[in-house]
């Protein structure tokens, strides 16, 4: 299975949703992590609050 490339390169279907679902787990985990970790009263909802407006704000 090739898992490098290039610029031009596109992965398969198949590829794209494994990629998809890794990158969407590690970024949830890392939004649901510091709140854990640092506390000060920030929970991980709030977090994944602040990340979807981020997120909104990038899109719009």
């Amino acid at each position: 299975m090739k898992l490098i490339f290039d610029v031009s390169d596109k992965p398969k279907a198949g590829q794209l949703v494994v990629f998809a679902l890794q990158q969407m787990l590690a970024i949830l985990a890392a939004t649901i992590a510091v709140p854990l970790i640092i506390g000060n009263g920030l929970t991980p909802a709030s977090a994944m609050f602040g990340a979807g407006v981020g997120t909104i704000v990038y899109i719009l």
